[in-house]
């Protein structure tokens, strides 16, 4: 149930991924160091675990959209669900289900994506001492809910998927 999911999310993202991974390497990373070297290992683990995590949540947001339509919406077949990725977006291209697969399927991405900021707090021990910057680390997770906004893709799936059949949203 698991694997198939993950890699099309991974085949969708890994572009994404790769390139966020490399701006966070060249602008994060050192700064992580740098409090490392001023403030120890309480300074430097959140803003070093931001930068992996932040990557990672680009795939959890896309995981979640193909592990959704995989359970909720009995799409069983490869051909289905398919990765659309590319340098600068990604996304699960899906058939259109019943509205309340579609809208939980929909919605699924950006809440998981948005909730892995929260293991900031428990991928980095004492983050309780840090609480501020883990905090404050958190916020560009929550990003990921303003794929909902109206003028985005997600956005637009969901006005999609509530829309009256047969109208266009």
């Amino acid at each position: 149930m698991i694997v198939w999911p993950f890699r099309v999310a991974w085949a969708a993202t890994w572009r994404v991924t790769l390139a966020l991974s490399g701006l966070l390497a060249v602008t994060v990373v050192p700064v992580g160091l740098l409090f490392g070297a001023l403030g120890g290992r309480a300074a430097a683990g959140p803003v070093l675990a931001f930068a992996v995590l932040l990557p990672g949540s680009v795939l959890v947001h896309e995981w979640a959209h193909a592990a959704c339509a995989w359970r909720w919406a009995a799409c069983r077949t490869r051909r289905e669900v398919v990765p659309v990725g590319g340098w600068r977006r990604a996304g699960v291209r899906r058939p259109r289900l019943p509205v309340r697969f579609d809208v939980a399927t929909t919605v699924a991405g950006p809440l998981a994506g948005a909730a892995s900021g929260l293991l900031l707090f428990a991928a980095v021990p004492g983050a309780g001492s840090s609480a501020l910057l883990c905090g404050a680390l958190c916020l560009p997770f929550a990003a990921h809910l303003l794929s909902l906004a109206p003028s985005a893709a997600d956005g637009r799936a969901l006005l999609a998927a509530l829309a009256p059949e047969g109208s266009t949203p």
